[in-house]
Order: structure tokens, then sequence, then C-alpha cells
């Protein structure tokens, strides 16, 4: 009798936590699949200074940057963040380091030896983000929706000014 109660509850067991489906999660989209993403409402040019001002540690890059010879590049700190539909910043991410040698591209190769420093930069990442007022949410449609950002801070590391910034 005891054997045929724990079969019982056993096979109650699994059908109980089929019902605990991620369904009851919001959905997160991809910022850049939307035809209308998440907006800082001031404007890019302000959300980049934004993340100058308030990114902290962008010295401790620097310095490593310039111990591994990585000079007269672009580096890009790259990092991601989710706004909900009420606009409010959370899940800050950092992703990764990376170097190009053109400001506009859209391509950039992986710095692999700032891997062993992600718990610095994702630290970084989230005193820099969790700071940030409120956006613009994205729209599906019509409808508010969460979506995750991906965006990343920009500079030039060199001894002289890339060409296409001399005069």
């Amino acid at each position: 009798m005891k054997k045929m109660i724990f079969l019982g509850c056993l096979f109650l067991v699994p059908g109980s936590y089929a019902q605990m489906k991620p369904s009851h999660l919001p959905i997160v989209y991809q910022a850049k699949t939307l035809s209308h993403p998440p907006l800082f409402p001031f404007g890019s040019d302000s959300c980049q200074r934004f993340y100058y001002y308030h990114c902290d540690g962008l010295d401790s890059l620097l310095q490593l940057v310039q111990q591994k010879g990585d000079t007269a590049k672009y580096i890009r700190l790259h990092f991601s963040f989710v706004i909900d539909q009420r606009g409010v910043l959370s899940d800050p991410r950092f992703l990764r380091v990376s170097a190009t040698l053109y400001a506009g591209s859209n391509f950039s190769r992986t710095l692999t030896y700032f891997s062993g420093h992600h718990r610095f930069f994702q630290k970084m990442i989230q005193r820099m983000l969790l700071s940030m007022p409120l956006w613009n949410p994205g729209l599906l449609d019509t409808s508010p929706v969460n979506a995750r950002v991906e965006d990343y801070i920009q500079f030039w590391i060199g001894k002289s000014l890339p060409p296409l910034l001399k005069q």
C-alpha cells in the first residue's frame, strides 16, 4: 500500500512542475527587431554623454589596453539592459570589450584578455546603468513592450588622432 501511495505521488509531482512553465514571465524583445525601439528621452548624444560621465573604471580599461599594446584603435565596451513597458531600466549586463580600426564599423574584434575581468566590468556597468532616468519604452505595433537594448561606449586610444579627426 505504501508503495502505491509513493508511486501515485511520484506521478503527480512531474505534472505540477509541468504547470510551472515560464509562460508567466514577460516576453523580452530584442530592441533592434522592434519598429519603435526604446529611446533615451534626451536623445542619443545625451545618452552617450551619460555613459561617459557615469562610467567609472574606464581608466582601468585603458591601462590594460595599453599594457597589451592595443593602440591606434577604437575600443568599445559592450553592454546590454532591459527597458520595461514603463521605461524602467533593469538587468544590466557587461558583454565584452572589443577593438576596431574605424569609428563607424559594424564589426569589431573581441579582446579576449578581458575575460578574466568580467566581474569588475559587470559591477561597473551596473553602477553606470542603474542610475539612468526613465526611457521611452519600445513599441510593438502601438503597445509598449519589454525590450533588451545592446549598446556600447567607444573611444579612441592612440598617440595621434585618427585620420578622419585630423584637420
